[in-house]
Formats: C-alpha cells, structure tokens, sequence
C-alpha cells in the first residue's frame, strides 16, 4: 500500500553525500492534487485506456472519510466501505476484520486487465454505483450525502513506452487536468540546507563490527535482526532518539535566527525544559561517533513513499563507491496525517520511520571495502 510523505530528513557529515542528494532532488517531478473529483470519471472509457492501461496510475485520499475509502495504485482500484455503503454496492467484497468487533469491506479491480471489459456487468455496475455518489436523482439513502464530493486526492502518473515512444516529453499533470479541468494544485518539493557548527553530536557504539565481520565470514549475516549479538539495541535506541531531536531541530537554530548558537537553545541546557533528551546524553558514556560540522537536509512536498526508498538505494550506492570510513547517514520520514478515523486509519501496520547506514573500517586487505549496514527504525 502506498502512503504519502510530507518531509524526508537527512543528517550527514558527507559533503559529498549531501551534493548527491540535492542533484537528486532536482530531479523530482512535481505533484498534482484535484481537489474534488466526480468518481464517475474513473469509469469514463477515456480515463481507462487513455491513463490506466497506457501507464501507471495513482489516485490517493488527502482526506480520508470513515464510511468509505477510493484509491488507484498501479492501477488497481481499490474501495473500503462500510457494512451500510456496502449493502447498496452490488458486487461481491472481501470482509476485512477491523478492531475486535468491527468490520468492513473491499473490493478491488484491476483496470488494466483485459478481464474488464468495456460495458461489460461489472464496467456499469460500478458505473452506476459511481454515479450516486453525485446524481441526487440516483443517490439513495444507503450512500451518505456527505460522500456526494470526494476529494482532495493526490493523483499520478507514469506513462509506459507506448506514450514516450511518440512523446518523450508527456505531461504529468494530464491526469489531473482530466479529472479537475477547473480546480487542480501543482506542488513542487523543496529542499533546504542547514549547517550544524555546535558542540559535536555524541552517538554511543551502535554496532560491534568484529562480530559482525565474523558473521560475514561465517557466511550467516544475510539479515539483520534484533536478536543478532553484534547489534547493540540499547545504544540503538538512544542513538535513534539524539538523531531524532536533531533532525527535529532541537539541536540546532532554525534558519530564520542565523544569528543565534545552538547552545543557546534552553532544551539543550536545561534539564527540566527537555528531561528525555538531556537523559539520554548522560547514558551515552562511551561515545564513538561525535558528530561535527553536520549537513541537515529538508526535503519538503507531497510524495510517494517508493521515493523514500529510491533514496534509500542511491545513499548505499554512494557509500559503496565512496569507501568512506566510519560514516553515519541517518534519514527519517513524516507521513501524511490526517484528523480524520478512516477505514484505512484503523488498520494496523508498522512503516520503518528512519534509516540509519553505518559503515565500518576497512579490513587488512586493501582492495577490501568498509563493511556497510544499514538499519531501519
């Protein structure tokens, strides 16, 4: 399931790291919200084979609602809806378990599979279903009126080589021209660039690298776990919480007071303002990495998470090309949240909310790279 992200922070000592990463922000496509859309325009012939089987399409909620939820990932259209919406919906669903005693249903289509068929039952049972969500003449007491305007949803798409084969160049925003001609949002990410020239930031041993040297002799480090003995959990866990105040900011000055240290900010120095954070530097007494002269990266916008992860595989090709010693990048994500009880905010599900990559010293051979590991919160 695909979720959408807010932020992505970056905290490195690598200058070379951090030019990577801003050329790859560059590189990232804006995104398009509709703010409303009628869903009867996910049936529409145009939208299916012009979009849906030309491409990849994404079609995710910025405001989920509880009685019913409509997203496209690569295509597949998914529906959650209430036991109520669902006695009037007419296909058969799975019933999902949600909590100890409630429930709900979903059904998904694929629709670019030649399985669904243009004007075929299941096309114009969800057709008509579509179209009582706006028509009032249609709308029948099953569907809430509340549900007569759906949105605002965050759309994409990713044209297939039959699209860039004509036109290298397809517009993106297309699919959101299509669904809102009149009311469509275009949200380019952003980035800023913090120095961090404090006292240095102390991180305790996270990972005892002769262990794990042996295990990769050994041929049995193909995982990492909890339970693997060259993982130091505790010094893990306080290592997350200092990198998780420092990428929130309590460690350095915001930008818009330039002028003033970051020892001049009271959480750092009094106890009783940030007592988690001054705790946990006490229990750190054998610090190994200190942390100085630190790049702080903010990536901002609206995105896919599967971007999180792509930068996730280019850092571990930066540091294995680089062969850096001792390094430390640590990036951490902010999901999209919302105040409203969905459906889909009452399953339950763990998302990684940071990844940490460490990389050791090198071994006594020189064509030897620094072993690298990475780990995920």
């Amino acid at each position: 399931m695909a979720y959408l992200l807010e932020n992505v922070i970056f905290v490195t000592k690598n200058e070379d790291v951090n030019e990577n990463l801003v050329s790859t922000f560059k590189q990232f496509k804006n995104s398009n919200i509709i703010t409303q859309v009628d869903p009867a325009k996910f049936m529409d012939e145009q939208f299916i084979a012009g979009f849906c089987r030309r491409g990849v399409v994404t079609v995710l909620p910025l405001k989920p609602l509880p009685e019913f939820h409509l997203s496209i990932e690569k295509s597949v259209l998914t529906l959650d809806m209430s036991p109520v919406i669902y006695s009037g919906f007419g296909l058969s669903a799975k019933r999902m378990k949600q909590g100890k005693k409630q429930f709900f249903y979903r059904f998904q289509v694929d629709l670019n599979s030649p399985k669904f068929q243009r004007n075929g039952p299941l096309h114009k049972r969800l057709q008509s279903f579509f179209r009582a969500f706006t028509n009032p003449s249609e709308l029948g007491t099953r569907i809430p009126h509340c549900l007569a305007n759906l949105g605002p949803f965050f759309v994409d798409w990713l044209p297939d080589s039959s699209v860039t084969q004509i036109n290298k160049f397809p517009k993106i925003e297309s699919i959101a021209s299509y669904l809102n001609n009149e009311e469509h949002i275009v949200i380019q990410p952003q980035y800023e660039v913090f120095d961090y020239s404090g006292p240095p930031i102390q991180i305790p041993e996270l990972i005892s690298w002769d262990k794990f040297l042996d295990k990769q002799k050994q041929n049995t480090c193909t995982k990492i776990e909890e339970t693997s003995d060259f993982l130091n959990i505790v010094n893990i866990r306080l290592g997350l919480t200092v990198l998780s105040y420092l990428a929130a900011g309590i460690s350095f000055p915001h930008s818009s007071v330039s002028n003033c240290e970051p020892s001049d900010n009271p959480c750092l120095s009094n106890s009783t303002l940030s007592p988690i954070y001054t705790q946990t530097l006490n229990e750190i007494l054998s610090p190994v990495y200190k942390l100085e002269k630190l790049k702080i990266i903010y990536l901002s916008g609206l995105f896919l998470d599967c971007c999180y992860y792509e930068l996730e595989d280019k850092i571990k090709f930066m540091l294995t090309e680089s062969q850096c010693e001792d390094e430390l990048i640590y990036m951490c994500k902010c999901s999209l949240r919302t105040t409203t009880d969905s459906i889909q905010s009452l399953q339950h599900s763990v998302l990684p909310l940071g990844t940490l990559f460490l990389t050791g010293r090198k071994g006594t051979s020189d064509s030897q790279c620094p072993p690298l590991i990475k780990i995920r919160f």
